[in-house]
């Protein structure tokens, strides 16, 4: 209302009081109503008429208050067995859902046992794949090798004697003569 013109301001709180009024004057009927309905069910009056009562009218109130007092009280153990049995099954329930809480926790844990376990197989097996192709492509370098000298041995055959890359025909005994003679030297001088 605040950001409201005041031309239209005036009429807003004219309605405004109009309203007010029109409650206050439902608020003392309605305390009025009430009045009237506690008169008509005469607790009031009651206790008024309780000094007016023989005994055994008074009697009769009170075996009646008591009989209400007793379906009042056999009310609430109703209820109160009610809630007790809601209890009870809402225990059993919340132990079986505990129960499978409990299940699928162990479940989780397996599983991720068995992922790291799957994890370190993998990377072994990754392992020895790279070790086979390691030995692999050095077995394709070695044919590479001899291919490329004996391609190079039939192309160019007398620069391979050149060159050092002839290969003797022969044998040679690697403990020739000249060589047992220096080891045997070798043996002489060490003692």
């Amino acid at each position: 209302m605040r950001e409201l013109p005041r031309a239209e301001l005036a009429a807003y709180d004219a309605k405004a009081q109009e309203h007010h009024g029109a409650l206050q004057r439902l608020q003392s009927a309605l305390s009025s109503a009430r009045g009237e309905a506690e008169r008509a069910n005469g607790t009031h009056a009651v206790a008024r008429r309780v000094e007016e009562m023989s005994a055994a009218e008074i009697i009769q109130m009170g075996g009646r208050t008591q009989d209400k007092s007793l379906a009042s009280l056999g009310r609430m153990k109703n209820q109160i067995a009610e809630s007790m049995q809601i209890g009870a099954a809402t225990a059993t329930t919340i132990k079986t859902q505990t129960e499978q809480l409990q299940n699928i926790d162990t479940d989780i844990m397996k599983i991720k046992s068995n992922l790291n376990r799957a994890d370190l197989l993998i990377r072994a097996f990754l392992r020895r794949m790279m070790t086979d192709k390691i030995i692999m492509i050095f077995m394709c370098l070695i044919i590479l090798g001899v291919i490329g000298i004996v391609i190079y041995k039939i192309v160019d055959p007398k620069g391979a004697d050149d060159s050092g890359l002839n290969v003797p025909d022969k044998i040679v005994d690697p403990l020739s003569t000249g060589r047992r003679r220096a080891m045997l030297f070798d043996d002489n001088t060490e003692r």
